[in-house]
């Protein structure tokens, strides 16, 4: 009894492992997963970002079980804010579909020196999941 629930639990990690790999080998400086586990998701550049300058991410979104389904469809929202200050950029980024689960996000600005929260909002029919992590512009 112990083998097929050992494997239930192998079989979903070794997918993110692959959807990692995956997006290691395009050059994604930063791979993150989704807080639900569902989404993928790779970031170029992960240098701090300049402050008080536009920049621009490169993002891909791979499901984890490496099925690439949905991706046609799947949409995101960006948005980076300062949750310790209770404010966010003073600029709305745009969102360009370059490829299936492949995206530009133009116009980020952070303004201020300190932490920022960096927040994807990954967007598939009625379901939606975020993905977060942290920059210090310089």
């Amino acid at each position: 009894m112990l083998r097929p629930l050992f494997l239930l639990f192998l079989v979903p990690g070794c997918a993110v492992l692959d959807a990692e790999h995956r997006l290691e080998r395009e050059r994604f400086d930063r791979v993150v997963v989704s807080n639900d586990g569902r989404w993928t998701v790779g970031v170029r550049p992960d240098t701090a970002p300049p402050l008080n300058e536009p920049f621009e991410l490169l993002l891909a979104v791979e499901p984890t079980d490496g099925s690439r389904a949905g991706l046609a469809e799947v949409s995101i929202d960006v948005d980076c804010t300062m949750p310790q200050h209770g404010h966010g950029m003073n600029v709305l980024p745009e969102v360009e579909r370059i490829g299936p689960g492949r995206f530009v996000v133009r116009g980020l600005e952070m303004f201020m020196e300190g932490g920022w929260l960096v927040t994807i909002d990954i967007t598939l029919g009625p379901e939606t999941e975020r993905t977060q992590w942290w920059v210090e512009p310089k």
